[in-house]
């Protein structure tokens, strides 16, 4: 079950997070990636209830107080406000200290999705109707158990979060615990079961890409889950590093350091490596003298964002910032 591919993705994330665990980005920078991010998470579930918000309506949205027992005529605006509290609750969850939330904070979480949307004898429970292709209502309070008991068993034995995470996905499309709004329960558990192991990328996931892979057999459900929590760590990582190199190449008054084309090209070259001799950079630039390229490195020696290592031919670079 545990194929090559599924570990390449897992390394992926592993690289990820430990780049992510390093960057010390400003708060405010970090409070807008997060907005960015919430926003995102929020146009893709609002879609499941079948309503199309885009971002800027959301973002506006978002500047409302939105109250549980609230009085809402726009369903939009019911809808934002459920997954908004929702996302709440999945916070609060994943600071749970012994194993996993069970049964009762499942349904907690399908209420707030659900309640003002559904009727009365939907909200708080399983699905009692039985869809084509699931499993039958009758047995769900049944698997839901077995999977809810081998979350926590599969803590302690050590299971990988990520595969742990894709397991519960594709066990809880099959199953389909609920009717309307499921879709909606599934990814908030599986974005509290993420976060609570730490693979919440820093309050960025947003789940870009990742859709219902339940007709899949569990293998290949688990290499696309893995694949598609790999691709967007990379992601986040790569906004992470832009805006801290952004952030780091100022001098000390806060204004941007003009660097050229070249030294931009080496300071990516330096930011890969680490550190580049004179015949590594003389590879970038085939046609540019060899005085032309260090008048670019000595510049970005002056600017401190390099630092010069040796006086001979062996002279080495070393990235600094």
């Amino acid at each position: 079950m545990i194929s090559n591919r599924m570990l390449n993705s897992i390394g992926r994330i592993e690289a990820a997070k430990e780049v992510l665990s390093v960057v010390n980005l400003p708060q405010t920078v970090k409070e807008k990636l997060e907005e960015e991010a919430r926003i995102k998470l929020i146009e893709r579930l609002i879609g499941f209830y079948g309503g199309q918000l885009k971002g800027s309506e959301i973002k506006k949205l978002l500047c409302q107080k939105f109250e549980r027992d609230g009085e809402y005529q726009d369903r939009r605006m019911i809808e934002v406000g459920n997954v908004i509290r929702g996302l709440a609750y999945v916070k609060e969850l994943s600071s749970w200290k012994d194993g996993y939330p069970g049964k009762k904070e499942l349904l907690e979480l399908q209420t707030l999705v659900v309640e003002k949307l559904l009727g009365m004898n939907e909200v708080g429970v399983y699905r009692r109707i039985n869809f084509e292709g699931k499993v039958m209502a009758i047995e769900i309070p049944y698997q839901m158990e077995d999977l809810l008991v081998w979350l926590s068993r599969s803590k302690v034995d050590g299971i990988h979060s990520v595969i742990r995470a894709g397991v519960c996905f594709w066990e809880m499309q099959r199953i389909y615990p609920f009717g309307d709004g499921s879709e909606v329960v599934v990814r908030l558990w599986i974005l509290m079961l993420l976060s609570s192991d730490g693979y919440g990328f820093e309050g960025l996931l947003s789940f870009e890409g990742l859709i219902s892979r339940f007709n899949d057999e569990l293998g290949a459900a688990l290499e696309n889950f893995a694949e598609v929590l790999a691709l967007e760590a990379e992601k986040i990582k790569e906004k992470f590093k832009s805006f801290d190199r952004e952030r780091r190449l100022v001098d000390k008054s806060g204004r941007q350091l003009p660097l050229s084309a070249r030294q931009v090209i080496l300071m990516e070259e330096l930011q890969k490596k680490g550190e580049v001799v004179i015949g590594q950079v003389r590879k970038l630039f085939p046609t540019v003298s060899d005085d032309t390229i260090l008048r670019e490195l000595r510049e970005l020696v002056v600017k401190k964002l390099v630092k010069k290592k040796g006086k001979t031919k062996g002279t080495k670079y070393i990235y600094v910032i």
